[in-house]
């Protein structure tokens, strides 16, 4: 089960779900942060109260609580070309 919920959460962040809350690494911009700001394992301590959320691909972290923190910072996918700018 925790092999199928990681490949869903990585099949969300390689199209861009993810990527308005988590941030990404541009070429120009270096670093953007998302809406959760720059240390997600801070966010999820926070929301959840756990210090064992992030990174979920972790094998010893359990991806389904990653879901339990993620109602509200996740939007649509951005758009690629926004990225390449």
């Amino acid at each position: 089960m925790r092999r199928l919920v990681v490949s869903v959460l990585d099949g969300l962040r390689d199209r861009h779900y993810l990527q308005e809350a988590l941030g990404y690494e541009c070429v120009d911009a270096g670093t953007v942060h998302g809406t959760i700001g720059g240390d997600p394992g801070a966010y999820f301590l926070r929301a959840l109260m756990r210090d064992d959320v992030w990174p979920y691909w972790e094998p010893d972290i359990g991806p389904d609580d990653f879901f339990s923190a993620s109602h509200g910072p996740w939007g649509r996918p951005a758009r690629a070309d926004e990225n390449e700018r």
